[in-house]
């Protein structure tokens, strides 16, 4: 059975699967914020396999590439969640290591990811589209770039007018 719309005029189905990579990387994030004590290798050794077998059969008869864009969405949102989550072994090795007191650690660093996931879900939207990683590359690195140069701008007129 081909994965097509059976009425004319509307989207295949392999349109609204190219979305799958974006609700895998948030679902992933979610995740991976809301468990307790896992580390991301945890993480991942416990959900890749389950999520293998999702990702598989969503994507039969459809482009190999929906598959690689989605498990790596899934694998780049437990990394983003175990960065943002404050009982991270990692979180609190780098608080420890950087000598300051834990919460403050978290709440400075939730900014930048936050900033990165963001655009790394626009990124994982361009991809589910595209197929293609050189384009969905190329369009994070220019989004980061921008959003960089937007923010250095804002704060130089935050800082002029006070």
């Amino acid at each position: 059975m081909k994965l097509e719309s059976v009425q004319p005029g509307k989207p295949k189905l392999a349109t609204y699967l190219s979305l799958i990579a974006v609700v895998l990387f948030m679902g992933y994030l979610n995740y991976a914020v809301c468990i307790e004590g896992m580390t991301v290798k945890n993480t991942v050794w416990a959900l890749t396999p389950a999520l293998i077998a999702i990702v598989v059969s969503c994507f039969q008869g459809v482009d190999p590439q929906l598959m690689i864009i989605s498990i790596s969405a899934c694998i780049a949102g437990a990394v983003c969640g175990d960065h943002c989550s404050p009982i991270s072994d990692t979180t609190i090795m780098s608080s420890a290591g950087a000598q300051c007191e834990h919460m403050n650690h978290v709440t400075t660093q939730l900014p930048y990811a936050m900033t990165v996931a963001a655009v790394s879900f626009l990124t994982y939207f361009v991809a589910g589209f595209t197929k293609s990683a050189w384009i969905s590359l190329t369009f994070g690195s220019v989004a980061l770039f921008l959003l960089i140069l937007f923010i250095c701008r804002k704060k130089k007129t935050l800082h002029a007018t006070s």
